[in-house]
């Protein structure tokens, strides 16, 4: 029987670090007493087991993945409005109609100085810690596709908890080096 440990990288007393595909760790873990916060690589297919946690937030350029979460009925959103999603006259058209059926209490955000492109950036981290602030109503942050880290580095600024899972052994050595080199609070 697989467990959560199974794809353990790094773990102690505020941060844990698996190195696994996001869609085979989420379904180990108790996501409902934790805060998601992500930019998702397309694709993905874990959208389901994301929405078990307390309070999740999606950012993305990417047109294809708005929709997908857009289309599932996704709770709060981030898009980052250089995105051909609100350039183009047609995107523009779609996205309009889109807001037009906007679900109660949906909440998009238009970011428009913050490019995911540099998601270890000193933008992407402070728009992480924005939302974190703003969202979080749990002690843990998990971050699914962590990449560089943005997002754990703001959830332990912030004085909470997280979890990072990443597919890249690179990146979960980067976290936990980055976690290392930073004054505890």
């Amino acid at each position: 029987m697989e467990t959560a440990s199974n794809f353990l990288f790094h773990r102690d007393a505020r941060l844990a670090v698996y190195h696994g595909d996001a869609c085979e760790v989420l379904p180990l873990l108790a996501l409902g007493e934790m805060f998601c916060f992500t930019a998702p690589p397309e694709g993905i297919r874990c959208i389901e087991i994301l929405r078990q946690c307390r309070g999740a937030v999606v950012y993305t350029a990417n047109e294809i993945i708005f929709r997908q979460y857009w289309q599932t009925g996704w709770r709060h959103l981030i898009a980052e409005h250089r995105s051909s999603l609100f350039f183009s006259e047609q995107g523009s058209r779609i996205f309009t109609n889109m807001l037009a059926t906007c679900p109660d209490g949906l909440d998009v955000w238009f970011d428009c100085s913050i490019s995911i492109m540099a998601a270890d950036s000193e933008p992407g981290y402070h728009l992480a810690a924005r939302a974190i602030r703003e969202m979080c109503h749990s002690p843990t942050v998990i971050d699914p596709f962590a990449g560089q880290g943005s997002t754990i580095k703001a959830a332990l600024d912030l004085g909470l908890n997280a979890i990072a899972i990443d597919n890249r052994i690179e990146c979960c050595a980067q976290i936990v080096e980055n976690y290392r080199l930073t004054p505890t609070l």
